[in-house]
């Protein structure tokens, strides 16, 4: 009888421990790279409801309502940015599972807290006890100010730090 062709068990392990050194030095860069593109999807998603609240504004003659005070039937909670948005981003707002996800930033789990919105609008647009209806033109700087920003997610719109409820972006 012929000798057989084998790998020894010194050969095997040997090629064992040289394809765990290469995935050790792969794997974190392979999650480097998948943070790189979820914080791409997520500045494409600000880009989105920029462009959004553009239209809205061409429209409408004024930038959308950061939170409605005294919601009543004058002025229903539809009026919220978040709501009046959506025609504008190609979403209908339901209870059931989104296929379109631009208000909802991929790094956030599940969505943040109610499942489908991890943005918030600045809270001095639109909003207030005696609100100003604002436009692009209203605001003094506009590349300085923040239209929108990832937050926690248990608020519409977004507060600074030296705000009396508090900071909330991320």
């Amino acid at each position: 009888m012929g000798a057989y062709a084998a790998f020894t068990l010194i050969e095997l392990l040997v090629v064992i421990a040289i394809i765990a050194i290469l995935a050790s030095l792969l794997l974190p860069v392979l999650a480097k790279a998948k943070d790189k593109a979820k914080a791409i999807y997520c500045n494409n998603n600000l880009r989105q409801l920029i462009l959004a609240t553009t239209l809205y504004e061409d429209d409408q003659k004024a930038l959308p309502l950061g939170w409605p005070p005294g919601i009543s039937s004058a002025l229903p909670s539809s009026t919220i940015w978040y709501l009046t948005l959506q025609p504008y981003v190609g979403r209908k707002f339901s209870t059931t599972a989104q296929t379109n996800r631009v208000f909802m930033c991929p790094a956030c789990p599940n969505g943040g807290p109610y499942g489908w919105l991890t943005y918030a609008q600045n809270n001095y647009i639109n909003t207030g006890e005696q609100p100003q209806i604002m436009t692009m033109r209203n605001i003094p700087h506009p590349v300085w100010t923040m239209m929108f920003g990832e937050t926690d997610g248990w608020d519409a719109c977004a507060y600074a730090d030296t705000d009396p409820y508090g900071g909330n972006i991320c």
